[in-house]
């Protein structure tokens, strides 16, 4: 008896606290790579250029890295025109301390090219971010693989 007691007391105070419970807003380094994603999505390269520090490194997938903000703004040009991209972004685990945070999640990418087929790709990403002088999150390092089969691995 004391047991189903104690269970439905523990299930309406479960219950009624679910009701007061509301998500929790993202984490300023998700919010800096959800920003990056939102102006790729865009095509608006000043404001992916402005979610990259100055020192910004990217680690295509099967593609060497791209430093340098001339060299990565040149790959971004590269990728944009003529495509409508869709990218969405989950992350699962992200924070901060100081001046020295990271985002780690998963993404799904849609390219639509003017001509052609839709691709789409999925995949996981590792964003390091530094805090900068103004105190924004900027991306310092991002890297990003496809959760596709590759032709040496299954």
């Amino acid at each position: 008896m004391m047991t189903r007691v104690l269970a439905v007391t523990l299930f309406v105070v479960l219950t009624h606290l679910g009701t007061f419970a509301q998500p929790l807003p993202p984490t300023p380094q998700f919010k800096a790579s959800m920003d990056l994603a939102a102006a790729l999505t865009r095509r608006d390269i000043p404001k992916v250029m402005e979610a990259l520090a100055d020192n910004a490194v990217l680690f295509p997938p099967g593609r060497e890295l791209v430093s340098g903000r001339r060299d990565i703004e040149k790959a971004v040009k590269e990728l944009l025109p003529g495509s409508t991209l869709e990218l969405s972004l989950v992350s699962i685990g992200s924070t901060g301390s100081e001046n020295l945070g990271f985002d780690a999640g998963l993404y799904e990418l849609v390219i639509k090219p003017k001509h052609g087929e839709s691709r789409k790709s999925r995949g996981k990403y590792l964003a390091v971010l530094n805090r900068d002088a103004e105190g924004r999150w900027r991306l310092t390092h991002l890297s990003w693989n496809g959760a596709e089969a590759t032709a040496t691995g299954k």
